[in-house]
């Protein structure tokens, strides 16, 4: 089967700019400073777990008769 591309137009929608008048107001602003204090938090040491040896048990010869 032939398969067909089909082509689409790209529409470019149009923006319009609008002007804006602006008013400016001078502010006296006082600033105050704030002083934070930061509160280290200790690290829990992670105890490390011991791996237990496992001992291999010993095979008891039969005697024979």
């Amino acid at each position: 089967m032939i398969r067909r591309r089909r082509r689409r137009r790209k529409r470019r929608r149009k923006r319009r700019r609008r002007r804006r008048r602006r008013r400016r107001r001078r502010r006296r602003r006082r600033r105050r400073r704030r002083r934070r204090r930061r509160r280290r938090r200790k690290k829990k040491k992670k105890k490390k777990q011991k791996k237990k040896k496992m001992k291999k048990k010993k095979k008891k010869k039969k005697k024979k008769d």
